[in-house]
C-alpha cells in the first residue's frame, strides 16, 4: 500500500495540472456541501447545548387544534399550569423586553439600549446551565419588591464591564431602577431573548409578575418552557396539558374555552422554521457533488486510457487484476482526501459568508463554525465520492485486453462501444441533474422577483425610522407616553428637513409585529366561540400616514382632536373593508375587540393594504387605533420621519433633539425604510444567491464535462474522421456527426432531467412559501440554457477536428 501511495504521488507530480483539476472540482462541490452540512448539523442534528436537551420542551397556549398554531400564555394560566402539571420536573416563564442601561461599568459609557430576557427562577436549573461568576437567581428574588438583580451575558460582561471579576455585587441602572449584579452566563450559553427572537439577550432579571397583566386570563404574553420529569414522554405530558387545560376551562369559560396547550420539543420548535430551506440546500449541494464526483470520473476515465500502455507493461509482467484495482483505488482515494481537505478549508469562507448573510438559521442555541464533526462528514464524503468515481476506471483498466494493448490499438482496446456508453451515461447523468438545479433555482429566483414586485403599500424612499424605550418608572400611565410623544414630534417636525412626522407602536418590515385580536361588528352575531377571526391592533397618529405616504383610500386620516375625551375611532385596511364590507363604504360602521377593549370604534378611514414584511407574500386584517386613545402605556414608541434630502443626514439632529427632552433615552435601531426592506428581504436574497451558484456551479461542471468528453472522444475517433474526411467528407459533415452524437447525450439528459424538475418544483413549492411550482416556461428556458451552453462547449473540439489534415493523422497507418 505505501508502495501505491508513493507512486501515486509521483504520478501527480507528473501530472500536477490533472491532480490540481480534479482535486480543484472535488473540493468545490466538497466544500459547498460541508459549508450547508455546518447548518444542518448546528440546526437540524445537534442536540442543544444542555444536559439532556430531548426533555427540554416549549408549551404553546392555542384555542386551534392544529400544533403549528402556537401562541403565548397568560400569567394566571401559566401559574395554575405550574401548580396542576405533574408531568414537569421545571417550569420557567421566558419574556422578551429592553431596557435602557446606565451606570455600573466604565465611567465613559453612554446609556444604551440593552436586549434583556425576564425569566423565572427555574430557568437556568431547567436548562442545566450556571453562571460562570457569581450565582443565578433563588425563587424569593422572583417577586415583585425583591426582583431588582440581573445576570449579565458574557458579552455585556465583556463590552461594558471590561471581563472584570468584580462586577459582582456591583449596581447597574436600568430603566432609572439600581440593579445588583449577581451572576454573569458563560460564552457558551447562547439562548434566544425569548422563543420567538433570535439573537441572545444581554442580560436576565426576575420574571416577577406584577401589574395588570398580572392578573388578566385574556392577556396572553408569556412563553413557557418546561423540562420533562424522569420517565415522563412527551405524549404523556400532552395528555397532562390537555386535562389542565380541561379543568381551566371549566373554572373559567369566559376566558379559557377552547384553549389549549401543546408541548413541543425545543429542538423541534428551533429547526422547525429553517427545515425547508437547509434540506433545499442540502440536497442541492449534494447534486452538485455528485456532478463533480460525475466529472471527475470522467477525467479519470480520460486518463486511464491514456495510461494504457502502463497498464499492459504492469499486465505482462504479472500484476493480476485485483492488483491494478487497487492502484486505481489508491490514487482516487488520494485524490479525494486532497479534494475533501480543501472541501473543509473553503467551507470556513463559506460558513462565514452563510452565517453574515442568512438570518433564517441565526438561532443563538450554536455557534456557527466548522468543527470536528463536520470534518469527519468532509473526509467520510470525499472518501465515499473518491471510491465511486475511482472504481469504474480502475475495473475498466483490470479488465483491459492485454493483447490489443501491447499490440498498439489502444484505440479499440478500452474505448470500445461499452467505453463510450459509459462515459455517455456519466454525462447524460449530469446533464439531468443540471437540469434539476437550473429549474430549481428557476423557481427560487421567480419567487423572489414576485416578492419584489408585491406593493409595499406605502413608500419607503426618504424616510428614517428609529424607536425609543419608555421605562415604566418614568412613563408609568399612557398620559405620560402621550406627553414625551408630543413633545418629541413638536421637535422633530420643526428640523429644517423634516417633511413628515409620526409615531405608531410597531412599524412595518421590522422583527416586531403588531398585537392581534378577536373582534366583532356591531350589528352581526359573534363568531363562534374558537372561530373568531383576528385583526391586527396597531397604533399610529396622522403623520404616520403622512410619514409613509399611506394612500387614503375613503373616509379621514386621524387628527389632533382624535384624543381621549373625543369619540373612540378606528382606521382599517382594504383587504378588510373587501372581506367584511363587500360592495359598500365601511366608513360610520363600528367595530370593537373583545378581549383588550369593550368599547365600539367608529371606523372614519379606510387606507392601503401595508405589508409587514418585504419577504411574506399577502396582507392581513388590519386596523389602526389613534396613538392618543390608547388606553394603556406603551414601553417603546417608533417614529418614521419622511425627509427632503438623505434621512441619514438628519440622524444626529434627531438624536440631539431626543437628548434634549430625555437625556438618559437612547436611540434603538436607527435605519432608513429602505435599509429595512433591504433587511427584510436578506433571507430570500441569500437562498436564492446560494441556489443560483449552485446551478451556475453544475452549469460550468456540464460545461466542461461536455468539453472533455467530447475533445477526449474526437482524439480517439480521430482515425474514423480522417478516414471519412479522406474518402470526401467535408468538414462541416464532421462537425455535424460530432455534434449528433452530443445532442443526443444532451437530449437523453434532458428527458430524464426535466421531468424531475418538474417534480422536485412542485415539491419544493408545496415546502416553501412563496416558491411558485416549475412551469413549462422555466423547463423551456431550462433546456434551451443547456443546449446553449453544450453547443459552445463542443464546437471547438468539433471545429478542430474538422480542421485537422487526414494525411497527419493516418501517417502512422
Amino acid at each position: 500500500m505505501l508502495s501505491d501511495i508513493r507512486f501515486a504521488l509521483r504520478l501527480f507530480a507528473r501530472s500536477p495540472f490533472f491532480a490540481a483539476a480534479v482535486v480543484l472540482v472535488l473540493g468545490l462541490g466538497v466544500g459547498a456541501s460541508t459549508t450547508v452540512f455546518t447548518l444542518v448539523d448546528a440546526y437540524l442534528v445537534k442536540p442543544l447545548p444542555f444536559p439532556e436537551p430531548e426533555r427540554v420542551v416549549t408549551i404553546w397556549s392555542t384555542r386551534s387544534r392544529d400544533a403549528n398554531d402556537r401562541g403565548p400564555m397568560s400569567v394566571p394560566d401559566l401559574v395554575d399550569l405550574t401548580a396542576q402539571a405533574r408531568s414537569f420536573s421545571h417550569l420557567a416563564a421566558i419574556k422578551g423586553t429592553s431596557y435602557n442601561l446606565s451606570g455600573g461599568g466604565r465611567a465613559d459609557a453612554s446609556p444604551e439600549s440593552v436586549e434583556a430576557s425576564r425569566v423565572g427562577a427555574a430557568f437556568f436549573p431547567l436548562l442545566g446551565v450556571a453562571p460562570a461568576l457569581g450565582r443565578a437567581f433563588t425563587p424569593d428574588e422572583d417577586t415583585p419588591g425583591r426582583d431588582q438583580v440581573v445576570v449579565l451575558s458574557d458579552g455585556l460582561f465583556r463590552r461594558r464591564f471590561n471581563s472584570d471579576p468584580g462586577v459582582i455585587g456591583r449596581t447597574v441602572t436600568l430603566d432609572g431602577k439600581p440593579y445588583q449584579i449577581v451572576g454573569v452566563m458563560p460564552p457558551s450559553f447562547r439562548m434566544p431573548v425569548d422563543l420567538r427572537s433570535s439573537g441572545p439577550p444581554d442580560l436576565w432579571v426576575p420574571a416577577a409578575f406584577s401589574g395588570e397583566g398580572a392578573r388578566r386570563r385574556d392577556w396572553h404574553s408569556w412563553n413557557l418552557l418546561g423540562r420533562l420529569a424522569p420517565g415522563v414522554s412527551l405524549a404523556a405530558a400532552r395528555a397532562d396539558l390537555d386535562a389542565v387545560a380541561r379543568r381551566l376551562e371549566e373554572a373559567y369559560p369566559a376566558t379559557n374555552a377552547s384553549w389549549t396547550f401543546h408541548p413541543l420539543s425545543l429542538h423541534d420548535y428551533f429547526a422547525g422554521p429553517v427545515r425547508p430551506s437547509l434540506t433545499m440546500l442540502f440536497v442541492a449541494t449534494l447534486l452538485l457533488l455528485v456532478i463533480a464526483s460525475a466529472n471527475v470520473a470522467l477525467l479519470l476515465l480520460a486518463r486511464a486510457s491514456a495510461r494504457e500502455g502502463e497498464v499492459a507493461v504492469r499486465a505482462a509482467l504479472g500484476a493480476d487484476g485485483s492488483r491494478l484495482v487497487r492502484q486505481f483505488l489508491v490514487e482516487s482515494t488520494l485524490l479525494a482526501l486532497f479534494g475533501g481537505a480543501v472541501g473543509y478549508a473553503l467551507s470556513f469562507v463559506g460558513v462565514g459568508l452563510v452565517a453574515g448573510g442568512y438570518r433564517g438559521v441565526a438561532h443563538a442555541a450554536h455557534e456557527l463554525r466548522p468543527d470536528g464533526r463536520v470534518l469527519a462528514f468532509s473526509l467520510a464524503l470525499a472518501s465515499l465520492a473518491g471510491l465511486g468515481f475511482g472504481l469504474v476506471p480502475a475495473l475498466r483498466a483490470s479488465k483491459a485486453r492485454l493483447y490489443e494493448l501491447l499490440k498498439g490499438n489502444a484505440g479499440r482496446a478500452t474505448a470500445g462501444a461499452g467505453g463510450r456508453r459509459l462515459q455517455g451515461a456519466l454525462l447524460v447523468a449530469e446533464v439531468a441533474l443540471s437540469a434539476v438545479l437550473l429549474a430549481g433555482s428557476a423557481a427560487v429566483a421567480r419567487g423572489f422577483y414576485q416578492t419584489l414586485n408585491q406593493p409595499l403599500g406605502f413608500d419607503p424612499s426618504g424616510t428614517l425610522t428609529f424607536t425609543v424605550h419608555l421605562p415604566p418608572a418614568r412613563y408609568p400611565d399612557a398620559e405620560s407616553t402621550r406627553r414625551l410623544s408630543d413633545a418629541l414630534l413638536e421637535r422633530l417636525r420643526a428640523l429644517p428637513s423634516v417633511r413628515a412626522a409620526g409615531i405608531a407602536d410597531t412599524l412595518p418590515l421590522t422583527d416586531s409585529g403588531p398585537n392581534n385580536g378577536a373582534f366583532e361588528i356591531e350589528g352581526r352575531p359573534p363568531a363562534p366561540e374558537g372561530q373568531e377571526a383576528m385583526i391586527e391592533y396597531r397604533l399610529a397618529d396622522g403623520g404616520y400616514f403622512s410619514a409613509l405616504r399611506l394612500p387614503l383610500r375613503s373616509g379621514r386620516l386621524f387628527t389632533e382632536a382624535d384624543r381621549t375625551d373625543s369619540a373612540p375611532v378606528v382606521i382599517v385596511n382594504e383587504t378588510f373593508a373587501r372581506r367584511y364590507f363587500p360592495g359598500e363604504n365601511p366608513v360610520g360602521k363600528r367595530i370593537r375587540w373583545t378581549l383588550f377593549e369593550q368599547e365600539w370604534r367608529e371606523i372614519v378611514g379606510v387606507v392601503a393594504d401595508l405589508r409587514d414584511s418585504a419577504a411574506e407574500p399577502g396582507t392581513k386584517l388590519s386596523s389602526f387605533v389613534p396613538f392618543a386613545q390608547a388606553g394603556r402605556p406603551n414601553a417603546h414608541v417608533s417614529f418614521a420621519l419622511r425627509t427632503a434630502g438623505d434621512p441619514r443626514a438628519v440622524a444626529n439632529a434627531v438624536r440631539d433633539e431626543v437628548g434634549r427632552v430625555d437625556a438618559d433615552m437612547p436611540l434603538i435601531d436607527v435605519r432608513t425604510f429602505e435599509e429595512l426592506a433591504t433587511a427584510s428581504l436578506a433571507d430570500r436574497r441569500f437562498t436564492l444567491v446560494l441556489v443560483a451558484a449552485f446551478a451556475l456551479s453544475a452549469l460550468l461542471l456540464t460545461a466542461l464535462g461536455l468539453f472533455g468528453l467530447v475533445s477526449y472522444q474526437t482524439r480517439r475517433r480521430s482515425r474514423e474522421l480522417a478516414i471519412r474526411m479522406a474518402l470526401g467528407a467535408a468538414g462541416r459533415d464532421v462537425r455535424r456527426l460530432v455534434l449528433r452524437d452530443t445532442s443526443r447525450l444532451l437530449a437523453a439528459g434532458l428527458l430524464l432531467g426535466l421531468p424531475a424538475a418538474f417534480a422536485s418544483g412542485r415539491l419544493l413549492a408545496a415546502k416553501l412559501e412563496g416558491i411558485p411550482p416549475t412551469d413549462p416556461l422555466s423547463l423551456a428556458a431550462t433546456a434551451l440554457l443547456l443546449g446553449l451552453v453544450a453547443l459552445a462547449a463542443v464546437l471547438a473540439p468539433a471545429r478542430r477536428a474538422a480542421r485537422t489534415p487526414p494525411a497527419l493523422v493516418l501517417r502512422d497507418e
